[in-house]
């Protein structure tokens, strides 16, 4: 599955509450685990998108017009964050 599919079909977990910070990150709590993750700016990007239910193309699109990187970049450090993310519990099933 390649990073679109699996941040398309990636669910947010159920028990994890986010807050975002005054930097423009997130921090996520998951309350089963008690586990804390924090996010940087661009990684608080994609978790709301992945909360709001957005596709992966307009998350990108997103991403392009707020920050200086390119779609390579984008891909290869959504699909770390998506490993993370679930390595982590902070996502729902195995779909991610």
């Amino acid at each position: 599955m390649n990073v679109a599919q699996r941040f398309d079909n990636a669910n947010v977990g159920v028990d994890v509450m986010s807050s975002e910070l005054p930097d423009g990150g997130s921090v996520l709590l998951n309350l089963e685990s008690e586990l804390y993750f924090g996010l940087n700016a661009v990684g608080s990007v994609l978790w709301n998108s992945l909360q709001a239910g957005k596709t992966y193309e307009l998350t990108v699109s997103e991403l392009l017009e707020q920050f200086d990187v390119d779609r390579a970049r984008i891909d290869a450090d959504v699909e770390a964050l998506l490993n993370q993310l679930d390595a982590k519990g902070l996502l729902d099933g195995s779909n991610a």
